[in-house]
């Protein structure tokens, strides 16, 4: 009786199927189709490939909240837009590469690593014109579907000695490079 029931079902979705795609009236069009909410982790990796790579800036207000509070008190997109600028100014061709995504209820851990040259003034730190890469894990928040909090920790003592504000020999036992 069961299998019965379940052929029944099939065989009414199989029929339904080729209605549709015959009736006009039962497709749906792209413009009726609701638009596909992106997940928190996708759109952190939106935030980082689209936004921060390819400097679409227009692009943080889909991806922070107006309520977004920075690491150092910066409020909404406009405040992170400014936080990340001047990096991007004293390191023009800075990348950011993803290395580990990890979503969980409404936060997202991310490991980056990123790359560029110290071509110009950076919080004081004068150009090198060094190849620099830094690295740090994010955590972000989410409230309605945008980020509205980030705690972050970055490899500040690897960046200073790449930058020469500090030397190597500040590590103990550490290997000069050669």
């Amino acid at each position: 009786m069961m299998l019965r029931s379940i052929a029944g079902i099939v065989l009414g979705l199989i029929c339904f199927q080729a209605t549709a795609q015959n009736d006009p009236t039962l497709q749906k069009t792209p413009s009726t189709r609701p638009m596909k909410t992106l997940s928190n982790k996708e759109t952190i990796r939106k935030l980082y490939e689209e936004c921060l790579n390819k400097r679409n800036y227009n692009l943080l207000n889909d991806i922070v909240s107006a309520d977004y509070t920075g690491v150092r008190g910066e409020k909404g997109p406009v405040g992170l837009e400014n936080t990340v600028k001047p990096l991007i100014e004293a390191f023009p061709d800075i990348q950011w590469k993803i290395e580990d995504l990890l979503e969980d209820s409404d936060k997202v851990v991310v490991r980056w690593v990123w790359q560029g040259t110290h071509q110009n003034s950076f919080q004081g730190i004068s150009a090198t014109n060094k190849a620099v890469k830094n690295e740090a894990i994010a955590i972000y928040q989410f409230k309605n579907n945008k980020v509205v909090s980030v705690s972050m920790q970055s490899d500040r003592l690897g960046f200073l000695i790449q930058t020469g504000v500090l030397s190597p020999d500040i590590i103990p036992g550490a290997v000069p490079k050669k």
